[in-house]
């Protein structure tokens, strides 16, 4: 085995790789031309810069919290909502838990009133079948999922029709869902529930 002092005497004589937040300029840039996190990724590593998509984001994440701003993300609108909602096939399991979302009081709900109006045992289903609901609407959106702070390889599927709720829930409480108002226009516009 190595000494501690060789081992550091090759870390110290090791170049040095480059930092991503030297690029977070040209990132921020191409946010804004409408390029998403994987393209983001994808014109890097085009140009010698090995960063994965989840890493950008948490980057641009962490600088707007540091600047007090935060990440634009294209959401899509009513219309494109509209679109998905026509173009997926939903159970109808998903279509009741739909419906009580849509119709809660701030459309805010959670994964255990969702089961209750499902009818399954308890918020594992609701959270399996809206999240596959989610997954699908958002895959056909092209929609760019939050990641799991803890896992930041596994999207967030509910991200495509939840927005983070503004104060966080309680210890020992569920998270409130609440839908985006570009999912709730668009049912309304198609009359879904009324």
């Amino acid at each position: 085995m190595k000494s501690k002092e060789s081992i550091l005497a090759a870390a110290q004589a090791a170049p040095s790789h480059e930092q991503l937040e030297d690029h977070l300029e040209a990132i921020l840039l191409l946010r804004e031309k409408g390029y998403n996190w994987v393209e983001i990724s994808a014109f890097l590593k085009k140009h010698e810069v090995d960063a994965d998509a989840t890493e950008i984001y948490r980057l641009v994440e962490q600088e707007g919290k540091r600047s007090n701003t935060t990440i634009s993300r294209k959401v899509p609108s009513a219309d494109h909502y509209q679109q998905g909602l026509k173009a997926i096939k939903l159970t109808n399991a998903q279509r009741i838990m739909l419906q009580h979302h849509y119709e809660s009081k701030g459309r805010t709900t959670t994964a255990t009133e969702l089961a209750n109006q499902a009818k399954f045992k308890n918020y594992g289903g609701a959270n399996l079948w809206y999240g596959k609901f989610a997954k699908a609407l958002g895959l056909y959106l092209d929609f760019e999922f939050d990641v799991y702070d803890r896992d930041p390889d596994r999207p967030v599927y509910l991200s495509s029709i939840c927005m983070e709720p503004e104060d966080a829930a309680s210890p020992g409480t569920e998270l409130p869902l609440v839908m985006r108002p570009e999912l709730a226009d668009a049912l309304q516009q198609l009359g879904w529930f009324d």
